[in-house]
């Protein structure tokens, strides 16, 4: 439960319960950083072969090691018994479920207009569909309304997707360190 009020980029330190783990991270950032700095290169890259992995697994630990992971990873380890977690609220990035982040209201607003602009335009063609089954398409792109609900998907869909960059290479009141960092690996996941 605690969990829903905390930031997913939130990282904690845990402890290795066996020998042999390897944390299969999505963190990008963080997983090409332990990569770099740490032995056994090899063993990473034959297993995230063997897994069909994007992202190189952390790893391999010995038992009694510290490491410190996202909270997603560090949630799934211990629900598989191979990681016990030291928690530290003062740590964690909080959250608010019924006043969120301002960011985070922004980018639920344009993803409610996305799928709004979606649904109608999903509507709108059905009788296209319908009527000229494959050959849709070309009497589709005839309605203005149509063109209208696709431009503003795909304009939304852009401005979304171009926000966390923006923050970064942009000045902006919410422009800070800690705040780049995070962006960058949400970017990069």
């Amino acid at each position: 439960m605690i969990e829903s009020h905390i930031h997913p980029g939130t990282r904690v330190e845990c402890t290795i319960s066996q020998d042999g783990v390897y944390i299969h991270t999505q963190d990008e950032t963080l997983s090409h950083d332990y990569h770099q700095k740490n032995p056994n290169k090899e063993r990473r890259i034959a297993r995230a072969q063997e897994f069909g992995l994007p992202v190189l697994p952390m790893g391999p630990f010995p038992r009694h090691q510290k490491i410190i992971v996202p909270l997603k990873e560090a949630i799934h380890g211990m629900n598989d018994g191979i990681l016990s977690v030291s928690f530290s609220p003062t740590h964690a990035i909080w959250g608010c479920k019924t006043n969120p982040f301002a960011l985070q209201r922004l980018h639920a607003q344009l993803n409610e207009r996305m799928l709004s602009h979606s649904r109608e335009q999903n509507a709108l063609l059905q009788p296209y569909l319908t009527q000229y089954q494959l050959a849709y398409t070309q009497h589709a792109r005839q309605n203005p309304v149509i063109q209208l609900h696709t431009q503003s998907e795909k304009a939304l869909r852009e401005w979304t997707n171009a926000l966390p960059r923006h923050l970064l290479y942009h000045e902006s009141p919410w422009r800070d360190a800690l705040l780049v960092d995070r962006i960058t690996a949400g970017i990069t996941n």
